[in-house]
């Protein structure tokens, strides 16, 4: 590898399945972190040109953080992700993107958070790099998660719940077969006592130590779940936010994206249970019924049986309280 490089780089991947909150655990790494940096999904990155959103100046901006206006309604030019580093950007290296990633934001710990495990894989199969990767799992109770993948996708409870079968085991197939580092962080635990999570995140990560004051300015990443800037901005700022891009032709776009989470924007953020509103009790079948499911579950420290109770019980009360 070129000698320019940092020979302390530790490459982190973030696995998972959509919607498993990687967005909100990756920016709070690099608010609450030093040597830390989430980069974001950079598959998309490196993949969708059409992802750039056209400045009225001619400008093109992609990351999250450049992308709000500021002074005199103009956006900064990331010190990364611009056209410039599009073009030296490739499939066929990702450790140089990661490379270069921790040269321009001087972090030995470079978070990627594409999630698929495929592009781990990829990555793997490349054999640049001189250190293996560390492995995030990031995770999402099937519930919640089957009943956000079907309001996005118009897909059975069944097809979502199969989706996250089939992403874990790839998951840990990948991290086994390659003698991988690998932690765990599921994303109920992570909202429900957070500074424990990232302690523990700290420890395991390379020379890094927690910020005596979190600092959300240091973040700049590239796609994700808009929702988990919520927990961030504030509801308000991020309809602001999001309104703004009717500038850009966006904001259709992202209102359509995060119209079935709005509800939930001034909610208690650590208690998960959208989902309770979402399916419906006849279809619980649906996801306890898909085959291994519950036993994959139950190894990554969620006991649906016991989910299923919490959710009866939230939903006998709703109907008792409507009756009266």
């Amino acid at each position: 590898m070129d000698d320019k490089y940092n020979k302390s780089l530790s490459p982190v991947f973030l696995v998972g399945t959509l919607f498993c909150g990687s967005t909100l655990i990756g920016r709070e790494l690099t608010a609450r972190l030093t040597n830390t940096h989430y980069i974001g999904e950079s598959i998309h990155f490196l993949e969708y040109d059409k992802l750039y959103h056209s400045h009225p100046r001619g400008i093109k901006w992609l990351c999250v953080e450049c992308g709000k206006e500021v002074h005199g309604g103009s956006r900064r030019e990331c010190i990364f992700f611009d056209e410039k580093q599009r073009n030296n950007s490739s499939f066929n290296n990702i450790q140089k993107f990661i490379d270069d990633a921790s040269l321009a934001f001087s972090k030995d710990n470079i978070i990627d958070g594409s999630k698929y495990v495929a592009w781990l894989q990829l990555y793997l199969s490349q054999g640049n790099y001189d250190t293996k990767p560390k492995v995030i799992i990031t995770l999402r109770s099937p519930f919640a998660f089957a009943d956000s993948y079907r309001k996005r996708n118009n897909c059975t409870l069944y097809e979502a719940a199969s989706i996250w079968r089939d992403t874990y085991v790839d998951a840990l197939r990948t991290v086994n077969s390659h003698s991988l580092n690998c932690l765990t962080i599921r994303y109920e635990d992570f909202m429900d006592n957070m500074d424990d999570a990232v302690k523990e995140l700290s420890k395991f990560l390379s020379n890094t130590k927690i910020r005596k004051n979190t600092d959300y300015t240091q973040c700049h990443s590239i796609g994700g779940n808009p929702n988990s800037l919520a927990y961030i901005l504030g509801s308000g700022e991020l309809e602001k936010f999001i309104n703004e891009q009717d500038k850009l032709n966006q904001a259709t776009e992202l209102n359509d994206f995060v119209k079935n989470s709005k509800q939930y924007w001034s909610n208690d953020l650590k208690k998960d249970t959208k989902w309770y509103s979402g399916i419906r009790s006849e279809e619980i079948s649906q996801i306890i019924q898909t085959p291994g499911l519950v036993d994959l579950a139950n190894l990554f420290g969620y006991n649906l049986y016991d989910e299923l109770k919490l959710f009866i019980n939230e939903n006998t009360i709703q109907q008792e309280n409507t009756e009266a």
